[in-house]
């Protein structure tokens, strides 16, 4: 809501009382710059995010025994 509001709906003053949107022309995709990574960052592969998760409860068997039996 914020964004449309603010980019079509509200005169900006730095470009001269105009709306952010009328001054916005999409670049078609060929005519983009492609995107280029710094070498060091091109061969980074970041960790897969996942949900949290609580940590399981120990097993009763397990908390029990000490492992010597004695």
């Amino acid at each position: 809501m914020f964004r449309r509001e603010y980019n079509t709906e509200r005169l900006h003053q730095s470009l001269g009382m105009a709306f952010p949107a009328d001054r916005f022309i999409a670049q078609p995709a060929e005519d983009q710059i492609p995107l280029r990574l710094p070498p060091a960052l091109a061969t980074t592969v970041p960790a897969p995010r996942g949900p949290l998760l609580a940590p399981l409860p120990a097993s009763p068997s397990a908390a029990g025994s000490s492992g010597s039996g004695r």
